[in-house]
């Protein structure tokens, strides 16, 4: 099945708790809950209506963070903070990562990301230290789109993140 990227709202009532454990607020099956019907709000698919709101990155959501990255000897912009974890492999599968990102710091990681767009993909795809084909690129630009709506919904909202990679 694979490792996978998924990423979760954290209310301001549920914060606290997330910030010491960030479990608290990842469901407990979370592949399934990413494809879970939205049937309570058919009619009206808006994701402030969601009650699944959540991102779901596959198992390609480091090809997005190497937009963020930089070379050993710089600091990475405040946006790779959404990317650079990985899970553990062990003999029978992986430890998950999980993450939480408090409110004031997507603040932060909003604005870089809202720095990204067409052109840095373009120039991702032609720097060919990835060797990402054309198509990529469009996939790649496509999870760019839908993690900055993702985040900026969360800074409208006040709210945090909790990440979860496994």
């Amino acid at each position: 099945m694979g490792i996978r990227y998924y990423a979760y709202p954290v209310t301001a009532d549920r914060i606290a708790a997330a910030s010491i454990d960030p479990a608290t607020a990842i469901p407990y099956d979370p592949f399934a809950t990413s494809f879970m019907p939205r049937l309570e709000n058919a009619t009206n698919p808006n994701p402030l209506d969601d009650p699944y709101d959540d991102l779901y990155l596959d198992k390609v959501w480091s090809w997005v963070g190497h937009l963020f990255a930089t070379d050993w000897y710089e600091p990475d912009r405040p946006a790779y903070e959404l990317f650079k974890g990985n899970a553990t492999t062990v003999d029978v599968g992986w430890i998950p990562w999980e993450q939480f990102i408090s409110p004031q710091e997507l603040r932060v990681i909003a604005a870089d990301l809202d720095s990204a767009g067409p052109e840095d993909v373009d120039a991702l795809i032609e720097s060919k230290k990835y060797h990402f084909t054309e198509r990529e690129g469009e996939w790649i630009l496509d999870l760019l789109r839908q993690t900055q709506q993702f985040v900026r919904r969360r800074v409208e909202r006040g709210e945090g993140m909790a990440i979860h990679i496994g």
